[in-house]
């Protein structure tokens, strides 16, 4: 077979990699050839000399100045210097090389690559899970390659970054078969050049010669976030400080240390391999902890040398799981103390209130209550990160009114509020008055899907639509988890409330979520326009308490110049009074900059506009735990219409894992590229 280099392939390498740059090709061996070119044709037609060579291009931002060395626009042997470090300016790209192990000095047998497609295929789900832009997907020859294009000075903070993530990914990826390539993290580092031959030792049947190409090439070539690299870096197991958290106790001899082995052997938790990396000791899981259907090394508990834990999971859905979530897993006693110093209340038992003639008592004595097991509480997680830290949840029981200017986010966020109750298995019921039922599935799917799985329109700059089999997926995923209100058996007050009695009494629902409150007719509620709000408030409260559920609800403000305060809320003062928590919703604009000043510190508020934030929620009031008075910064994302805690955040929702999955189909390598193209990315 010919073995002709593909200077079409060549030129397309160069125009996507080095547009308008500086380019150099290198090929590494006796001699060592290079070349220093700004004309990508031009280059082609070089390296084409050299059919049976292997060739290499420096992949970042070169020097100008390079261009007058000897081998300008020629290639020479041996030449007096090539490319280093100190010649790149700029980091343009990012490679990740999936690299089967096997003898040195070979090529890959046909096996050994399909390993390295596998292990090419768990990180490009893994890193767009987390929200990595499309990469540049690559046939090296040998194995596989991913490009991330990327935005970073050449330096050594960014040097140690990349060497990190690239740490990170091996050690998490990487096994007996195929390596993720740990030493392509310096700024002149070469990759191979795609339409050149792979020729590492002979050309046998078993071990064959491949030209290398591209397989995948974005429509758009976006740079990641280093925000979402250092995500990636920062899974290199850090001993944690020693704390309750971790079970260490830092004075304690290495005997006394919290005995990990003991603790798995007996809650059966099934070890698939232990590991030593870098001195800290791995338990690599048979399956997550949290999701069984979490497997093939993502799992693992970390035990450093001085003895602190750590529990990592590579998918995002358990990403925030710690060593703590473990033990009270298995433990639940172990934090009990803990928890209940923190939500300490009272109430009382029901049996004990009565006298001897069945009459209600009218007072008690501090002794005769009870205090809650608060244990027993269920608190539904809202997805807010500060919220959730500071409140905990949704408990069960109560009512939340959340309010807010035109614009401010509302009825987005009500939305991510189901998502993720649905995504911790809770059922939730949704009234809509504003909008129809097919908006709110499209609204839904687009928060659902997230930006790596929606796609822009061709109706506006703005408009973005999830395709249609995300769209069924997502469906599928909260099949009887969500019900929505059908507005066609009417908006009257009693017809919300037969919905919210039937979905509890039938689905078994947990929340239920009103959007808004001035879209129900309550002309049917006795008393005056105020009595009737009233009544309407006192009942909603009754119900949370009475079926067990928390309800949410929507009611806007009055106009209002100023900035909006808990007063502002149309409608009764009993409606605030009422309820156990109260939402505020802000747009972070001019006007919010203008009027905030008198209720918050101008540096709060300076440090808003420094961190970019677009909007906010402010907790007004939370009966349970008196967290009040606090501005919680969020960033607004178009393409996937969610509020993010972090920029660049890039949530999971479950109905991704049957994705994964179906996207992890073995492909055999002499498929043709076009189903690899179709199949595997």
């Amino acid at each position: 077979m010919s073995k002709l280099i593909d200077k079409l392939e060549i030129q397309k390498t160069l125009d996507i990699f080095l547009p308008d740059q500086l380019i150099e090709l290198r090929a590494v061996g006796k001699p060592t050839l290079s070349g220093y070119f700004k004309s990508a044709q031009l280059a082609a037609e070089q390296v084409a000399k050299y059919p049976t060579t292997t060739w290499y291009m420096v992949m970042n931002e070169i020097n100008d100045s390079c261009y007058s060395r000897e081998q300008r626009d020629v290639i020479i042997q041996n030449p007096q210097a090539t490319t280093s470090d100190n010649d790149i300016t700029y980091r343009n790209w990012i490679l990740i090389d999936a690299d089967p192990n096997r003898p040195s000095g070979t090529s890959a047998s046909d096996e050994e690559k399909q390993f390295a497609l596998e292990t090419t295929r768990k990180i490009y789900m893994y890193l767009k899970n987390i929200g990595f832009t499309e990469p540049v997907v690559a046939d090296s020859g040998n194995g596989y390659h991913l490009l991330y294009k990327i935005q970073l000075d050449n330096d050594e903070e960014h040097k140690t970054l990349i060497k990190n993530f690239l740490e990170a990914l091996n050690m998490y990826f990487g096994d007996d078969k195929v390596g993720i390539d740990k030493s392509v993290h310096n700024a002149s580092r070469i990759t191979k050049l795609y339409g050149v031959w792979t020729s590492k030792g002979s050309d046998t049947p078993e071990r064959s010669h491949r030209k290398s190409k591209l397989l995948k090439i974005p429509d758009d070539i976006n740079p990641t976030s280093k925000v979402l690299m250092q995500k990636i870096a920062d899974l290199i197991p850090q001993p944690e400080p020693p704390s309750y958290r971790n079970n260490y106790n830092g004075n304690a001899k290495h005997s006394d240390k919290f005995d990990i082995k003991s603790f798995i052997a007996k809650h059966g938790i099934a070890v698939k391999q232990e590991t030593v990396w870098q001195g800290n000791y791995m338990y690599i899981l048979e399956h997550c902890l949290f999701n069984h259907e979490h497997r093939d090394k993502d799992a693992a508990i970390i035990q450093f040398p001085n003895g602190a834990l750590k529990y990592k999971c590579l998918h995002n859905s358990c990403f925030d799981k710690e060593w703590q979530d473990v033990r009270q897993m298995f433990e639940p006693d172990y934090a009990k103390k803990k928890y209940d110093s923190t939500r300490t209340n009272s109430n009382f038992n029901s049996s004990e209130l009565k006298t001897e003639n069945n009459g209600m008592k009218q007072y008690y004595q501090l002794h005769e209550i009870s205090n809650i097991d608060r244990s027993q509480i269920v608190s539904i997680p809202t997805g807010i990160k500060v919220l959730d830290s500071k409140i905990i949840g949704f408990n069960k029981k109560e009512v939340t009114v959340i309010s807010g200017g035109n614009g401010s986010g509302k009825t987005t966020i009500i939305g991510q509020f189901i998502l993720n109750n649905i995504n911790n298995g809770f059922k939730c019921t949704l009234f809509s008055g504003e909008m129809t039922k097919e908006r709110i599935k499209t609204w839904l799917h687009l928060q659902a899907a997230g930006r790596q799985h929606t796609k822009r329109s061709q109706y506006g700059e703005n408009v973005y639509f999830t395709p249609k089999y995300i769209g069924e997926k997502i469906d599928n995923w909260t099949k009887d988890k969500l019900f929505i209100h059908n507005n066609l058996v009417g908006l009257k007050f009693s017809n919300l409330l037969k919905t919210v009695e039937e979905t509890v009494k039938n689905e078994k629902t947990d929340i239920v979520y009103i959007d808004n409150l001035m879209a129900i007719d309550i002309s049917e509620v006795n008393g005056d326009k105020y009595d009737k709000q009233t009544n309407v408030i006192l009942e909603i409260v009754r119900i949370a308490k009475e079926f067990d559920i928390h309800i949410v609800f929507v009611c806007h403000p009055r106009k209002s110049t100023g900035f909006l305060r808990k007063s502002d809320i149309s409608g009764t003062a009993d409606l605030t009074n009422a309820v156990d928590n109260v939402i505020m919703c802000h747009r972070v604009n001019r006007d919010f900059i203008s009027t905030s000043a008198d209720f918050f510190d101008k540096i709060l508020i300076a440090e808003f506009l420094q961190k970019g934030y677009t909007n906010c929620i402010e907790m007004m009031k939370n009966r349970d735990l008196g967290y009040q008075d606090e501005l919680i910064g969020l960033y607004f994302e178009p393409e996937s219409k969610r509020m993010l805690n972090e920029r660049f955040e890039n949530i999971n929702y479950g109905w991704q894992d049957n994705l994964q999955e179906e996207q992890w189909i073995t492909i055999n390598i002499n498929d043709s590229i076009d189903d690899v193209f179709k199949e595997a990315f």
